[in-house]
């Protein structure tokens, strides 16, 4: 019994070691991308309506790329906040998704929604491992609701297709 446990603790350290270092990997060739010089194109609101569903507070896509796809921004305009997904390319394929939900602060005095303030409900880290798989280790921080999120590769597959649509001129 004693070697079994022995036998699990090191198989769970070295996982647990392997998946940092994935994370690791993954973080600095974010922070390449960050510090890259890309040229980005803005699709505003009226350009996406067509390929998505209606939003109270529109939505704008910023494509960040050199000869081929670095960064996909996207914010939608909630009726009660903004939902902000990054997602970060290497060849093209998305290798970490950042996941940011905000709402707006409730004004008491004049009880309405301060629309320049904002509160953090969910902050949503997801290390891909498969973009074709949908397989992704997600950590999320910051949550202030009451269910449990769930947030899957395959909810952001949209947002790289709504980017080859709009596809910019690469240099």
């Amino acid at each position: 019994m004693k070697l079994l446990t022995t036998i699990f603790t090191v198989l769970s350290l070295s996982l647990s070691f392997s998946q940092n270092e994935f994370e690791d990997t993954v973080n600095s060739k974010v922070l390449m991308i960050e510090n890259l010089n890309l040229s980005s194109d803005t699709i505003f609101w009226e350009e996406l309506s067509d390929h998505m569903p209606a939003l109270d507070g529109g939505a704008e896509l910023i494509i960040y790329y050199t000869s081929e796809f670095k960064k996909i921004k996207i914010q939608l305009g909630l009726s009660n906040g903004i939902r902000t997904i990054t997602l970060f390319l290497e060849n093209s394929v998305p290798i970490k998704f950042i996941d940011i939900e905000e709402r707006f602060v409730f004004d008491q005095e004049k009880s309405e929604l301060n629309y320049t303030k904002t509160d953090t409900i969910s902050n949503c880290e997801g290390y891909i491992l498969s973009w074709e798989n949908g397989s992704s280790k997600t950590t999320c921080t910051s949550i202030k609701r009451q269910e449990t999120l769930l947030y899957q590769t395959e909810d952001y597959y949209y947002i790289l297709e709504l980017a080859k649509i709009f596809k910019p001129k690469f240099k």
